[in-house]
């Protein structure tokens, strides 16, 4: 093509098409940060950021398309690397949480991102400085998923996931917690974005303990039940209390015990997470160690993990709950090498199971298999488990 030629000459070719899949990748809040933050502070911020994008995807894809938009970017490529977008997503969404110091590191940024994966037909041109980029529906549907979802949330349309391997779209978390390829999607949602006329389908990628969402709740609504998901809550992955086997999805929380009606092993109380302000039921049986509830009172605070709605009851359920501050033991069931933390595992009676964080500085001499006792703690980034001792198996045992 002449230098000269007007680009709708190359749009308008029919070698112009050509299959893609586009990730686009925003950082939230990105415009306040420049407002409130001198130059010298977020500058670092981006440029770490726009380093960790361009790295991932070259490590993880190598033949891929970056361009660089402000506060978004977006990664093309090949329709036969949809695997590849899927696993770069949750690397990147799996980087900035460790960075954040989320996952035990020592906080280098302070910033969150959402993803959208799209795949489908593109209008791939050479500008006339000499670079490729592209054009298209699929291109802008990208954008407007990434546009939805909430801060963490990785969002994929169905033709990505026709496309993928999904059994490779596992997390540090779900390799831990060994779920399946369907633990780590999504119920299939719908969403009406800017500029389509029909609902487009996707499903969010369970990279995470949770799932995150949509930015808007009155824009998705779930194609099984065509019922809106509401903004204060994430949406549960799974309907029914987990299995004693951990199939089901861990979605963890904090809160303060706000009604407790003791009354000889038929007691009930309810427990308000402190950062959604949700209110979940509980019985003295969901208690990790049944005992507590002899001194169980209100404002005491709970570790737990949400295990769906029982029948003829209206709030979500908490199980495998454990009382904060006081002493608890399980064992260390995931050690991820170069990482600086393990997980503990503890479970109630009725087999709901949850895994709290322990920084790697209380695992010294410790392995995968040994039998931990700690104290239940919690901060600002959920429960973990402090003062950290190995036990003997007759200790664990009483």
């Amino acid at each position: 093509m002449n230098e000269h030629t007007q680009l709708r000459d190359a749009f308008a070719s029919p070698d112009s098409r050509t299959e893609r899949t586009i990730l686009v990748i925003d950082m939230n809040g990105s415009t306040k940060m420049k407002e409130v933050q001198p130059q010298a502070a977020w500058l670092p911020t981006t440029g770490w950021y726009y380093d960790t994008v361009t790295r991932t995807a070259l490590e993880e894809a190598g033949d891929v398309v970056i361009k660089y938009l402000g506060d978004g970017i977006m990664l093309v490529f090949d329709v036969d690397q949809a695997t590849d977008a899927g696993k770069v997503a949750i690397r990147l969404q799996e980087a900035i949480k460790e960075a954040r110091g989320l996952g035990g590191g020592a906080g280098i940024v302070e910033i969150t991102c959402s993803i959208g994966i799209s795949t489908g037909e593109v209008i791939s041109f050479t500008t006339p400085s000499g670079g490729q980029d592209f054009v298209g529906a699929q291109v802008d549907k990208a954008f407007r998923l990434c546009s939805a979802a909430n801060a963490n949330a990785i969002f994929i349309d169905r033709a990505t996931l026709g496309a993928a391997n999904t059994s490779r779209f596992k997390s540090g978390v779900a390799k831990a917690l060994g779920w399946t390829s369907e633990q780590c999607l999504g119920d299939t949602q719908r969403t009406t974005l800017k500029g389509f006329a029909a609902p487009v389908e996707y499903h969010e990628l369970k990279w995470d303990y949770q799932l995150y969402g949509v930015a808007s709740a009155e824009v998705t609504a779930n194609t099984d039940r065509l019922s809106v998901v509401p903004a204060t809550q994430t949406p549960s992955a799974s309907a029914a209390p987990p299995s004693p086997a951990g199939a089901a999805a861990f979605d963890r929380h904090c809160g303060e015990v706000t009604c407790w009606q003791p009354d000889k092993g038929k007691g009930y109380g309810f427990v308000r997470d402190t950062a959604t302000g949700e209110s979940f039921w509980f019985s003295p049986q969901r208690l990790v160690y049944p005992d507590s509830a002899d001194s169980l009172a209100v404002g005491d605070k709970l570790a737990f993990v949400a295990v769906g709605v029982a029948e003829g009851k209206k709030s979500r359920q908490a199980g495998a709950i454990l009382v904060i501050g006081e002493q608890a033991d399980g064992p260390l069931v995931s050690q991820p090498a170069g990482r600086p933390y393990g997980w503990v595992r503890v479970e109630d009676d009725q087999g709901n199971r949850q895994l709290l964080y322990v920084p790697q500085r209380e695992l010294s001499g410790c392995k995968v298999g040994d039998i931990l006792g700690f104290t239940v703690s919690a901060g600002d980034r959920g429960a973990f488990a402090s003062k950290v001792e190995p036990l003997a198996e007759d200790e664990a045992a009483a």
